[in-house]
């Protein structure tokens, strides 16, 4: 069996608007360099071709036209065999190209679906790219029941390739607490369970995990 080496198509990474979103992309990435996968990282948004951590970072030109063309080089001169597309509703004109790329080179494609448009302006806009990276991908991922609900309501066809994998944290990295947090917890009741989040408190983040 053949090495895995995964593209990551996410245009969050490096974007000015994209910033959280393409940290946990990047960190995401490191993880799978240290379980030995081979990882490559593109973006239009990219300044750098490489990490300190063995990660390789693809910059890709932001005119549309090019991307897919330096893409497709990219996977046959790195033989990259299977590519992970992170779709973002706040990268609409940047999207769907690692999808394009997989159905072009017949590599499987997964798609992960952050969050998906709400409003009826960019559900209109980003309709077609999202239609085609849902029906050409071979799982799709989200963080939450709630997005995968989203999604089967405009997109009925992709319910039995979806698949929910909630958002987590890391426990070994350790956590540095504020002395005025210190201070704050005196004045918190001793009976009850206190569970802080940090974060954007809405559905499709899946804080009701967090409850049940």
């Amino acid at each position: 069996m053949s090495k895995l080496r995964l593209l990551i198509y996410c245009p969050a990474v490096g974007a000015p608007h994209g910033h959280a979103s393409g940290q946990r992309t990047l960190e995401f990435a490191k993880s799978l360099i240290r379980n030995n996968v081979d990882v490559c990282l593109a973006s239009p948004y990219l300044k750098r071709s490489s990490t300190n951590e063995n990660l390789d970072l693809f910059p890709l030109p932001k005119d549309p036209f090019r991307i897919t063309h330096q893409l497709k080089n990219h996977v046959i001169q790195n033989k990259i065999n299977v590519i992970l597309e992170r779709s973002e509703g706040g990268n609409i004109m940047s999207s769907g190209y690692g999808v394009i790329i997989g159905k072009i080179m017949k590599i499987p494609v997964t798609c992960e679906i952050h969050v998906p448009p709400h409003d009826l302006r960019t559900r209109i806009i980003s309709f077609p790219w999202l239609r085609y990276s849902l029906k050409n991908s071979e799982k799709i991922f989200v963080i939450s029941q709630n997005v995968a609900a989203l999604l089967y309501l405009h997109h009925k066809y992709c319910k039995d390739k979806t698949v929910v994998v909630p958002n987590g944290y890391d426990d070994s990295k350790p956590t540095c607490i504020d002395a005025r947090v210190e201070k704050i917890k005196q004045f918190l009741p001793k009976d009850r369970k206190i569970i802080g989040y940090f974060g954007e408190l809405n559905e499709d983040k899946g804080v009701a995990m967090y409850l049940s």
